[in-house]
């Protein structure tokens, strides 16, 4: 008698789609489109990458902390940070900054630790 053959629950994700046994992610990560998010302050255009582009490990650090101008600092990145966290903003414009930059890439993060101008 054939021994029974014993089904490996991991072969499936919820809903019964199958998991592959290997992933190209250089090709998932070519056919994504991260279009960046533009915010227009002082006459200036400042241009935010996308937080599917950035590194994971630092978003991670900074989701965990509900740190939401820390997201917004890895996405505008460290120069332009640097140049844009010179500027005065009142609290309000950096407040929809962050809702609207969360929103355009579909992530929600907590309140901030500290302010707008760290």
């Amino acid at each position: 008698m054939p021994s029974a053959r014993r089904t490996n629950t991991r072969s499936t994700r919820p809903g019964g789609k199958p998991v592959p046994s290997s992933v190209d992610l250089d090709t998932i990560a070519a056919e994504v489109d991260l279009e960046p998010f533009r915010v227009t302050w002082k006459g200036e255009e400042w241009v935010f990458a996308h937080v599917e582009s950035l590194d994971s490990w630092e978003i991670d650090q900074a989701q965990a902390d509900n740190d939401n101008i820390a997201i917004i600092a890895l996405a505008l990145g460290e120069e332009r940070w640097k140049a844009f966290n010179s500027i005065p903003i009142p609290l309000g414009l950096m407040s929809r900054i962050v809702d609207d930059y969360t929103a355009h890439c579909g992530i929600s993060v907590g309140e901030s630790k500290r302010s707008g101008r760290s």
